[in-house]
């Protein structure tokens, strides 16, 4: 199947928005490729990685005819998703496994859903989330883990641009979006609001966020294990 078409089967899955992004075509010139944005090979700064609409949040659909269409008339694009939305989707894009696996330990592990991986290398597992943290300020992690949340779009597999093609680890094909634990939703929250008033990296944040759980848990836990003292 076409990326089109595959995008239009997902959207009967789960209520996704879908935007178009351009994509690449063959050239004669030095890269053999141009954006089909149409600007020359070194004026265009993302060739196959930007969106069609400048206001490409309200230009978005959950309409498969629409994509399919999309695909008849501009089959050299490529597909965007749009997150937050209905489904309340982030995507949580991992360049440093090593900060990844920090966090993994101060807020629990994650469970299965759909998980991509890009042309540069980076990891991005996808999840259902709640309302306020989808609308956490998105790339609220910008030193090796980025979070793509509401007002921000990620490329859906199959698309390419200048570095090579974004494909599909564990796919929709797997089953649906699995959803966000909350240790981790509270944590994005707090860092994606918080990173607009501080000066601290916003990965600091989301550390500090997650410390800040993982203390409180501990507390608890304490807590529950106090013996029971007669009156």
């Amino acid at each position: 199947m076409t990326l089109h078409t595959n995008a239009a089967a997902i959207l009967h899955r789960e209520p996704l928005r879908l935007i178009r992004t351009h994509g690449l075509r063959p050239s004669l010139g030095a890269r053999g490729y141009t954006c089909t944005c149409g600007n020359g090979a070194g004026e265009c700064r993302h060739p196959g990685a930007h969106p069609v609409a400048r206001a490409f949040q309200t230009a978005a659909t959950g309409n498969p005819a629409t994509v399919e269409g999309w695909g008849m008339e501009h089959a050299a694009e490529n597909v965007g998703v749009l997150c937050g939305g209905p489904a309340g989707l982030v995507v949580i894009e991992i360049a440093d496994f090593d900060r990844y696996h920090e966090l993994r330990r101060l807020l629990g592990g994650l469970p299965p859903s759909w998980v991509s991986r890009a042309p540069s290398g980076s990891v991005s597992r996808w999840y259902r989330t709640t309302p306020r943290a989808a609308k956490a300020a998105p790339e609220v992690l910008r030193a090796g883990l980025t979070v793509h949340a509401a007002g921000s779009w990620v490329a859906l597999p199959g698309s390419r641009d200048s570095e090579g093609e974004y494909q599909w680890m564990v796919g929709p094909d797997a089953g649906g979006l699995g959803r966000l634990p909350r240790a981790w939703a509270d944590a994005i929250h707090r860092a994606g609001f918080q990173s607009h008033a501080s000066r601290c990296s916003p990965g600091d944040e989301l550390r500090a966020a997650a410390a800040k759980d993982h203390r409180h848990k501990q507390h608890e836990d304490d807590i529950r294990r106090r013996p029971i003292l007669p009156p």
